[in-house]
């Protein structure tokens, strides 16, 4: 009934997997901290973005949500914040052809400069061999 399978194998490069916003669930037993991190992820590229703006979304106060967040997720608001930004940067530096700064613009860091710095803290190499060690 079936066919045969093909006599030569075609090999996919893997692309990594991407969680959208849409299909992600987050399965969190403190309520106010999966509000927080929704906000965040939802708003990472504003530059603005603070841990008093992330708490502002949630019923807990900075402080509360703060020790919410460590003791639920065992980082801060802004290593959070960073931890989505990063992400975002390794997905564009992959996927499309735009500049540090452009990256950077729509990211939510200052600068090239400031992005430039906090890649190679994040990820020990800088972003133009990141994308480089891709290609190869």
């Amino acid at each position: 009934m079936g066919t045969n399978p093909p006599e030569t194998l075609t090999r996919v490069r893997f692309g990594g997997i991407v969680t959208r916003l849409s299909t992600d669930i987050l399965a969190l037993d403190h309520v106010e901290v999966a509000k927080a991190l929704r906000y965040i992820w939802s708003h990472f590229a504003d530059r603005t973005l603070s841990v008093e703006q992330v708490a502002s979304q949630t019923t807990l106060t900075s402080r509360g949500l703060r020790k919410a967040f460590q003791r639920t997720l065992h980082r801060t608001i802004h290593q959070e914040i960073m931890r989505v930004r990063m992400e975002k940067v390794t997905e564009l530096l992959k996927d499309t052809r735009l500049s540090v700064a452009g990256i950077a613009a729509r990211t939510g860091f200052a600068s090239d400069n400031n992005l430039f710095v906090a890649f190679r803290r994040y990820h020990r190499v800088s972003p133009g061999d990141f994308r480089k060690h891709l290609k190869s």
